[in-house]
């Protein structure tokens, strides 16, 4: 994916903390390793080595940041070997080292053992890594046993649902008297996280008659910070809550405030925290923790593997359909799989025969010409290219992203001084229907300029993407650079590569499946206890009858989240007075599954497109903003040929921008999609995408009117 080909590019080439937090890595696999096999960690420490000295204080802040998003201390490079050495002082011998076994660790430690050997030459080196293995030791110590715990990432609108059933304090139904006030909770989110609570408030002692716990011995400060994370607590509030949560058993808050705890050790507040330290040791020896809630789910589309299949075997469109005709032809009298599949065979020589006829129309010809001649963007924009493929390829294989780029580096520098109207010109393509991730057929490009005598140079461009084939360039200009000498003839070209590849980046995270809105990380016991709270039925005090069968939730969870449903519960209708919400044309999974994301984030089972497309309905009837955009995410991942024309007709008729440009691309990848559109079955779709009409049914004069 562009992502994580993005992700690989941005650090080999140092670039800051803030520019890999913008790829947007939600799913990324932390696990992964270079292609050189070096794990993350070994990589990005290799690649800090190598720039000056007065870099090193960011890539110890990159380092903390990679650790922290999940990059493993302990995984251990699969292969490779490192050399270090001073391209001026080639006297120095260079400090060589095999990393294949070794995990970060031992990797800064065998290359320090190296380094130290001949300090005088490698001072800053040795105290960087003496650095990273102070910042290894520390992160090491933090995810141990006795750390917080695994962490989950959720949309940030479901946390501020939270956050304001929290704060719906009319729907609390639970009253703690401390020291020295009131505070007030939900009974059914203290039940769910303290097995102690439950035991009191189910009792018929007085605590469960009257629904009241006294705990005269804590402060409502320290009660509040136990039910939310208030903003920069005291040392003292801190320890309180912890106590609290102690003495209720309940694991993930008395894990959460230990971390806090942690960072607030100073020479006044030592002898308390360590007090307490031992006497709260053994909470996980006496407390089960739950299962493990499952990762949330992610829809994900069926593999088009005809068209990559296509793209890896680079097969061209036949001249004639008659060539093509063949393929049936040899089929005759085959069995009934070897007719099928000739046929598929058939299906895909047909769609590249229809792309090259295309090719030769006046509208695609007179585009491919500008853009060969780099005539400027307005110029573009006045060719009106409605209807153009944007995933057709020039006459050589390139694509078009990967045509532009080759034409910019072919033109002389004046004409591209001014880099961000080159930019901009991608930038449009990108967003007219270019494709950053499709790949070029064809043999290489070959460079070589006019207005000064460098050797030229060529790049194999078959199988690459855009990314891919600006990364290839880019590196082909640093050899030189470094090799010819010739940085000042090339820094132009190397500069607007860089430039590509961070708007390559820009956009991959305005498109990838994680957009649906700035997310948060919070630790995985306190989404479980919203799980479990789900989960409690007795504690429903709101009925939804479906379609099939009746589902239950809380008012106060609907009301924090939807103005339409608040509307509602709050009026003198048959809603408000019966706290009953019908909705008859949607089925039970669905609302079930509306719920399991406004509680959770997250969906105990994987659901069909249908089920998420119910879910989505009443998520944009409700106005549930958060809801809507985390399943415009998943069904973007679910778009096939037989869901396009169902998810396709949701994203237009709601508006849904995201989900409508998922839908376009799979359209201008899919040919059986293509062939309903032009046989006129889609013909919702086609109408509400392309402003077409069914080709079969002429289209009905329209009535004309006596005036009378």
């Amino acid at each position: 994916m562009a992502r994580i080909e993005l992700f690989w590019i941005f650090l080999d080439d140092f670039y800051s903390v803030e520019a890999l937090k913008k790829l947007n890595l939600e799913g990324f696999d932390w696990s992964s390793r270079h292609a050189g096999g070096q794990t993350i960690l070994v990589r990005h420490v290799r690649n800090t080595l190598g720039q000056p000295a007065e870099k090193f204080v960011d890539g110890l802040e990159t380092l903390d940041w990679l650790i922290r998003s999940g990059a493993s201390i302990e995984q251990t490079c699969t292969r490779g070997e490192f050399s270090f050495g001073w391209t001026d002082l080639p006297d120095v011998p260079p400090v060589s080292l095999q990393v294949e076994g070794l995990n970060a660790i031992s990797f800064a430690r065998a290359l320090q053992k190296k380094m130290r050997e001949t300090l005088e030459h490698w001072k800053d080196e040795e105290a960087f890594l003496a650095k990273v293995l102070e910042s290894l030791a520390e992160a090491f110590t933090q995810s141990g046993p006795n750390a917080a715990g695994p962490r989950v990432s959720i949309h940030e609108g479901i946390a501020e649902l939270w956050e304001k059933s929290l704060a719906a304090k009319d729907s609390h139904d639970l009253t703690i008297e401390t020291a020295d006030g009131v505070v007030t909770a939900h009974a059914h989110m203290l039940k769910a996280a303290s097995l102690v609570v439950r035991a009191m408030l189910e009792s018929p002692m007085k605590e469960g008659k009257t629904q009241r716990i006294e705990i005269k011995d804590m402060s409502s400060k320290a009660v509040s910070l136990f039910l939310e994370i208030l903003d920069e607590p005291d040392c003292e509030t801190a320890l309180h809550a912890l106590d609290l949560a102690h003495r209720w058993q309940v694991e993930v808050v008395v894990a959460i405030l230990t971390d806090l705890l942690t960072g607030m050790i100073t020479d006044a507040s030592f002898e308390t925290i360590a007090e307490h330290a031992p006497l709260k040791a053994n909470i996980a020896k006496h407390t089960g923790r739950s299962q493990s809630r499952p990762p949330p789910c992610r829809g994900t589309a069926l593999p088009r593997w005809i068209a990559i299949e296509a793209e890896r075997a680079e097969i061209q469109a036949p001249s004639h359909v008659s060539d093509a005709a063949v393929v049936m032809k040899d089929a005759e009298g085959c069995s009934k799989q070897a007719v099928e599949t000739a046929s598929l065979v058939l299906a895909l020589i047909t769609g590249f025969l229809q792309m090259a006829q295309m090719a030769q129309t006046a509208q695609a010809e007179l585009f491919w010409i500008f853009l060969d001649d780099f005539y400027p963007l307005e110029a573009l924009k006045e060719l009106n290219l409605t209807g153009f493929d944007w995933s057709s390829r020039h006459e050589n294989g390139q694509t078009v992203l990967a045509r532009h780029i080759c034409n910019t580096l072919m033109q002389h520098p004046s004409k591209y001084e001014d880099i961000e109207n080159c930019l901009k010109t991608m930038e449009w393509l990108i967003h007219s229907g270019a494709n950053i991730e499709q790949k070029c057929f064809g043999a290489e490009s070959r460079f070589s300029w006019l207005w000064w005598k460098p050797p030229p140079f060529c790049v194999q461009y078959g199988g690459l993407s855009a990314i891919s084939y600006a990364r290839a360039l880019q590196k082909k200009m640093r050899k030189k650079l470094w090799v010819d000498e010739v940085e000042e003839n090339m820094s132009d070209e190397e500069f607007f590569l860089t430039r590509v590849l961070e708007l390559f980046a820009a956009v991959s995270a305005d498109s990838s499946p994680s957009v649906a809105g700035p997310r948060v990380s919070i630790h995985e016991g306190i989404a479980e206890l919203w799980e479990t709270s789900l989960a409690a039925k007795d504690s429903h005090d709101l009925t939804i009858e479906t379609g099939d069968g009746v589902v239950t939730a809380h008012v106060h969870m609907l009301k924090a989240s939807s103005s339409v449903v608040t509307a509602m519960l709050e009026s003198p209708m048959k809603e408000g007075k019966t706290a009953r919400i019908e909705i008859q044309d949607t089925s039970g999974k669905a609302v079930s599954l509306f719920l399991e994301i406004l509680y959770t984030c997250s969906a105990q089972d994987e659901p069909d497109y249908e089920t998420a497309l119910g879910a989505l309905d009443l998520a944009h009837r409700w106005q549930v903003e958060a809801v809507v955009a985390i399943l415009t995410d998943l069904l973007a991942g679910m778009i096939t040929d037989a869901s396009f024309a169902a998810i396709a007709e949701h994203a237009l008729l709601k508006g849904l921008e995201r989900l409508k440009t998922a839908a376009q691309r799979f359209e201008a990848e899919s040919t059986r999609v293509q062939a309903d559109l032009r046989a006129g079955r889609l013909l919702a779709v086609a109408q509400l995408f392309h402003g077409r009409s069914n080709p079969s049914k002429p289209n009905k004069p329209k009535p004309k009117r006596h005036w009378m």
